[in-house]
């Protein structure tokens, strides 16, 4: 009987000590447990001259969050091992309150541990994840960062974060502890078309009715480069689409280009691509109108003549280097008829503040 009360006493002493234990193992830092914030700074903003946004601010912006936990920091050429502590966690911003919410609210592990962050945008529930030079679905399990299948609708941003590694809560690159600066990248080509008509002398009048590029990539594979650390197209697939940049009746001013819209879609946000391909072309509607004096009659007749005519891109846009459309490249197209001449076309592009110019009659 002794025997039996000293285990029992002894049992009891085991589960206090464990207990015990298990408190010691918290670290101070997270007593209490500090949450993980987001910002994405100046990424998310929109005004009327950043036509490359998404979404403006009167709008709130989702985007999936993916996070690794390592002990020690991760090495310059490579990423995280596995997205299992973040995987795809949906991300709002609400532009009207400026707060930065998710949910479940995760907390920053001990200082031994560190967390790298990566985020694309607009967030989609089950985002088309491979891993890297296969066709494996890419999981929470899966090492490394994912192959990213994605396919545009022409007129919607998809950015993404570069990999923000070795994260912890006193050493966060946002400047304010515990808070991830998550800056976003535009990652397609910004395309605008504008028109206008070469007629000094005012004797025709010319109406755009539509205009639309044809055989265009839609989808497309992203791919992580961990030399320069960047994101970038790896391919372009698919069945070619046709993407309307406008129809509608617009008469054209001489010499005052007009900017293309077609309501609501606003700005071709297209997939970075070769040109080169007899498939991509640029299609053109519209009619020339005159007035003639029939003398017999003794009356004014008009005349409407409907024109439409297909050139290639890689012609519209011969100036580009490898008539290539560019990550992050700002191209501005401008299709100016002239009554009875050739259809001329002026490209202006900038990456990075460059700005060129060139001219091509067709």
């Amino acid at each position: 009987m002794l025997n039996r009360i000293i285990l029992i006493a002894a049992s009891v002493l085991g589960a206090t000590l464990l207990l015990a234990g298990c408190t010691k193992v918290l670290d101070p830092a997270q007593e209490p447990m500090q949450t993980i914030g987001f910002n994405a700074g100046s990424s998310l903003l929109r005004d009327e001259n950043d036509t490359k946004t998404a979404s403006p601010l009167s709008e709130s912006v989702h985007m999936g969050v993916f996070a690794y936990l390592k002990n020690g920091n991760v090495g310059a050429q490579g990423a995280p091992n596995k997205p299992n502590f973040m995987f795809n966690q949906d991300l709002e911003y609400n532009s009207s309150t400026g707060i930065y919410s998710y949910n479940p609210t995760r907390f920053w592990p001990s200082s031994d541990n560190k967390l790298s962050f990566w985020a694309y945008s607009p967030y989609v529930a089950l985002p088309n994840l491979l891993v890297t030079n296969t066709n494996k679905v890419f999981t929470n399990n899966s090492s490394s960062l994912p192959d990213i299948s994605v396919t545009v609708d022409g007129h919607t941003d998809y950015r993404v974060t570069n990999l923000v590694k070795n994260q912890t809560f006193s050493s966060t690159n946002s400047g304010i502890n515990g808070t991830v600066l998550l800056p976003f990248n535009h990652t397609l080509s910004l395309i605008d078309v504008k028109a206008d008509k070469d007629d000094s002398s005012g004797h025709y009048t010319v109406t755009l009715k539509s205009v639309r590029f044809d055989g265009l990539y839609m989808s497309g594979l992203l791919r992580w480069n961990s030399s320069p650390n960047t994101w970038e197209w790896a391919s372009q697939g698919g069945a070619r689409e046709n993407i309307t940049v406008f129809t509608g009746n617009e008469d054209l001013v001489h010499n005052t280009p007009t900017l293309l819209t077609a309501t609501p879609q606003t700005k071709l946000m297209l997939l970075p691509q070769s040109l080169s391909d007899d498939a991509c072309r640029l299609h053109l509607e519209f009619t020339l109108s005159y007035t003639t004096h029939d003398d017999i009659l003794n009356e004014d007749v008009q005349h409407n003549i409907e024109t439409s005519r297909d050139v290639y891109l890689r012609d519209a846009f011969s100036g580009l280097t490898d008539v290539t459309w560019l990550m992050n490249g700002h191209y501005t197209l401008t299709i100016t008829i002239v009554p009875n001449k050739p259809i001329l076309f002026t490209v202006t592009w900038s990456t990075w503040g460059d700005s060129h110019t060139y001219f091509l009659s067709n």
